[in-house]
């Protein structure tokens, strides 16, 4: 791989990082505030936030990945949307 390319590697390899740090503090920062103040409203936030970060990696697993060819080709970062999908899991087979 060339130079370039892993430049360009870890630069989206950086931005995804970076995503996922802000992602988190969010998170957090809305669990500490249900913790301090436990009412309906930071309850509320505190349910967004983590929809939020299921709905993130969901991205993550599906298209999030930077995707670098090896053979010269153009360097690209998927981006899908996910639908989100109903509470509770899929039985397998089914």
């Amino acid at each position: 791989m060339s130079a370039r390319m892993e430049a360009i590697r870890r630069r989206a390899e950086v931005e995804i990082l970076e995503l996922c740090a802000d992602q988190q503090e969010r998170l957090a920062e809305a669990k500490q505030a249900f913790d301090a103040d436990p009412s309906p409203e930071t309850l509320a936030a505190k349910k967004q936030a983590m929809a939020e970060m299921r709905s993130f990696r969901a991205w993550l697993r599906s298209a999030g990945r930077p995707v670098i060819s090896d053979g010269g080709g153009d360097a690209v970062v998927q981006s899908q949307t996910v639908e989100e999908r109903p509470a509770g899991r899929a039985r397998r087979g089914a």
